[in-house]
């Protein structure tokens, strides 16, 4: 049986990530990097949930449900061109975490790849020299918003 590979359509800007392979979507999907105008895979050889969340974040979703290792979404016929990578959650790119650039020895069977909560995040925070207001706009599953305020003294 044939399953169809989703590849969005994205510019190959130096920096940029995209999620492909078979049963993805713009949520899931095997993480591709943009180096030198060329789009290649992420080794998992050092891939757990801090890089996934980098990845989501990058792309605009609040969070991560999954970092999957082992090319869960297919093998990419994509040359690796990044390893090693090491984030701690909080970077604005998977570039400005640690990481080795280049093709190396690992196969398209570790390809890393992440599954990325669909919901958009939205924070707004006023802050006064006595209060501090969070407003924290979440996605509820009927596709309702609820507005949530917490008040800290």
């Amino acid at each position: 049986m044939l399953h169809a590979k989703y590849v969005p359509i994205i510019a190959c800007t130096p920096g940029n990530v995209r999620l492909v392979g078979q049963f993805s979507s713009a949520t899931q999907g095997t993480v591709e990097v943009c180096v030198g105008g060329t789009w290649g895979t992420v080794c998992d050889d050092s891939w757990r949930l801090n890089e996934a969340i980098v990845v989501c974040n990058q792309l605009g979703y609040q969070g991560t449900s999954v970092a999957h290792i082992n090319a869960y979404f297919g093998q990419s016929n994509e040359t690796t061109l990044l390893s090693g990578v090491a984030c701690t959650g909080v970077e604005p790119s998977l570039f400005t975490c640690l990481h080795n650039v280049g093709s190396n020895i690992c196969p398209q069977s570790r390809d890393a790849g992440v599954n990325c909560s669909s919901g958009k995040f939205y924070l707004h925070t006023v802050i006064t020299l006595v209060h501090i207001s969070l407003l924290v706009v979440h996605p509820l599953p009927w596709n309702d918003w609820m507005l949530m305020e917490q008040i800290f003294m």
